[in-house]
Formats: structure tokens, C-alpha cells, sequence
């Protein structure tokens, strides 16, 4: 937004960026919920191969993934990081930007370690969490901004400038992905006692590095390391799903992410059942990230009810971003907003324990 814009003019411009981009608008809303197709790709996480790197402090895979989009973190001002109106709490981890070891706007991918016992053995497994990149994305239907996309890669993205952090995506997620961090995004600009709560952010497969004909920074890193075989594979959706089904059944092993939310674009195989796994891990006190056995929100049928309606709003919703993007609002030479920080009064139902700024 140009420097000293009124709240008058934005809404101005934002009108005229619907009427832009109405068009562009409804066709970005398509993809967010397309099926699969045959040039879309996934991951293969083989928990029999990982060891978490134990040669280095930390794993390969999370300081790649750091790197290649760090200089995407959010960077809100202390005086726009303010309580969630009507609430009296918010989410900011700035104060953990550099733990490694969970999910936040600040790491976008770490390995979950955890011990099960099966058929008499202890498997000690490391697991790379990420975003899934669901093949119909319950996020994306629920987010009534339009500010989630699924592209032609498979890769499912919240886009920054048309995010109000809602959280609605990390409420339909069935492993609660997305991490929102308060005092950033559009919402700042628009109607900041009102609505908004920051941004969510998460892995989105490396979208540009894909778009380039590149491998996800995470599989890159992985691939590179010396020794054993790498545990990450990259390739074609379903290549990665047969290979991950061969391996499953050479182990006497299990899959996940072939069914899970009506499939996925990541895939994992381990020795054990998953819900040995999940069992364990609900029962740490602050974990936050879990393998759910039948991973469907939309069975619900109030959230059936909310995607249904906030499906219009989305696609308007995105004719507005699509506009907006052109005519240039919410990028980085915004100038500071004469209204106080926005306030999230949506948010009063959701989780505390996936909400929670602390491992």
C-alpha cells in the first residue's frame, strides 16, 4: 500500500481490486479443491531409514527448510502484536522463533521422535512432520478469504497478503498444521478491532522451488546426506504411493497418507501401526501433532455445513486478493496502520492444546 493511504482510500482500492479481479478471483478458488492429476507430486518418508541425522544437531531436513524460507518469516512490530479481542491471549512465538523441535511460523517442518513397542520389539522412530498437501484440502474449503490455493503441483499454500489468521484451516486440519503468528498481514489495513488474528503459516511442498522443476529443499538436504539411504523420496503422486506400498509390504510394514482425509500428497511407511504411534503420543502432555486413525473433519456435519457456506465467500474473497495483488496492496512497503492492531473474534472455540505457545 503507498505511504500515508487512508482506511478511505484502501477500501477504494480494495472495491476496485474486486471488480479486477473477480475473474482471476474465481479461477484461483478451482484448484484450491481440484482432484488429482497425473503431474502432481508427493514425498515418501520411510521411517525405517530416518535417524533423525544424529550426526548433526540438527536434522538436515529442518535446517534446509529453514533456509530456503526464512526470509519469508513473519517480522511483526511489538505494538502490533496485541490480544485477541474479546479474548486475553494471542499467539507469538518470536520469543521461540529458533525451536526446532515442533511446528511453528518460524519452522515449518521438524522430526517427531517417539518410541513404540511392537510384537515384542521397540521401534525407536524419527518423523518428519510437514503439511500433508491433502488432494482435496479441507483447509482450503473452509477458509472463507480464498487464501489458500492447491496448484497444478499438488502443493497447498496459504497465500500471506489475503490471510487474516482465522484459523479455521489449522481447526479442519485433521494433524492441526498451520501455526499463526499475531501482529502481521492484511488485516492490520482493514478492520483491525474487528477481525483477523496474523497469519497462518506452513509448509507449502516448496512451491516455488517445484515450479522451477526442483525437488522440495527438505528431500534435497535429505538426499545429500552421507551413509545410509535417504529417507525421503520425491517424485510423481502416485509413483510415490506405489513405492510406498511395495516398501510397506516388503517390511510387513504400514502405509499412511494413501487414505488418511481422502489421500495425500505425503506419504509414510513404518514398521508399526500408526495407531501404536498415535496412542504414545497422546499421551505426552504437550504434544501437538498426531496421527489420527481416520483423519476426516468434513464427516463432521457442521463443518460440511460451514465449507458449504463460506464456499461463496471464498471465491469473492479471491477475486479481491487477485485484484489486490495487482494493484499492489498489503506488499512490503505498507506504512504503518492508524488503527490499533486487529483483534481475532472468531477464534473463541479452538483447541488449547493446539493453540498453545510452548512445547
Amino acid at each position: 500500500m503507498p505511504k500515508n493511504i487512508s482506511r478511505r482510500s484502501f477500501l477504494r482500492k480494495i472495491t476496485a481490486a474486486a471488480a479486477a479481479g473477480s475473474a482471476a478471483g474465481i479461477a484461483r478458488a478451482k484448484p484450491a479443491l481440484a482432484a488429482v492429476s497425473e503431474e502432481q507430486v508427493g514425498v515418501l518418508v520411510d521411517l525405517t531409514k530416518c535417524d533423525g541425522c544424529a550426526d548433526v544437531p540438527v536434522p538436515r531436513c529442518v535446517t534446509a527448510c529453514q533456509t530456503e524460507n526464512e526470509a519469508r518469516y513473519p517480522e511483526p512490530r511489538d505494538e502490533d502484536v496485541k490480544d485477541y479481542w474479546p479474548q486475553t491471549k494471542h499467539e507469538d512465538w518470536r520469543a521461540k522463533r529458533n525451536l526446532k523441535t515442533t511446528l511453528t511460523p518460524y519452522n515449518w517442518t521438524y522430526v517427531q521422535k517417539v518410541k513404540v513397542e511392537h510384537e515384542g520389539k521397540t521401534h525407536s522412530l524419527n518423523i518428519q512432520r510437514r503439511c500433508m498437501h491433502c488432494d482435496t484440502p479441507t483447509c482450503a474449503a473452509v477458509c472463507p478469504f480464498g487464501a489458500i490455493e492447491k496448484d497444478s503441483k499438488g502443493a497447498v499454500s496459504i497465500h500471506e497478503v489475503g490471510c487474516m489468521g482465522g484459523a479455521k484451516c489449522r481447526t479442519v486440519c485433521p494433524w492441526h498444521i498451520p501455526q499463526r503468528q499475531a501482529g502481521v498481514g492484511i488485516y492490520l489495513k482493514m478492520l483491525p478491532t474487528f477481525a483477523g488474528g496474523g497469519v497462518m503459516y506452513k509448509c507449502d511442498h516448496c512451491a516455488p522451488r517445484l515450479a522451477k522443476g526442483q525437488k522440495p529443499a527438505c528431500v534435497e538436504a535429505c538426499q545429500s546426506r552421507p551413509g545410509r539411504e535417504a529417507p525421503l523420496t520425491f517424485g510423481p503422486r502416485q509413483d510415490m504411493l506405489s513405492l510406498a506400498r511395495i516398501r510397506a509390504e516388503e517390511i510387513g510394514g504400514y502405509v499412511y497418507g494413501d487414505d488418511e482425509n481422502g489421500g495425500t500428497g505425503t506419504f509414510y511407511v513404518s514398521p508399526v501401526p500408526y495407531e501404536k504411534i498415535d496412542a504414545v503420543l497422546n499421551k505426552r502432555e504437550k504434544e501437538r501433532f498426531f496421527f489420527p486413525k481416520d483423519p476426516n473433519p468434513l464427516k463432521n456435519p457442521n463443518l460440511w455445513a460451514q465449507a458449504t457456506l463460506v464456499a461463496p465467500v471464498a471465491a469473492v474473497a479471491g477475486a479481491v486478493l487477485a485484484g489486490a495483488r495487482a494493484l499492489n496492496i498489503g506488499g512490503e512497503d505498507d506504512s504503518k496502520p492508524t488503527d490499533p492492531p486487529i483483534m481475532d473474534a472468531r477464534d473463541t472455540g479452538e483447541n488449547l492444546r493446539d493453540q498453545e505457545v510452548e512445547r
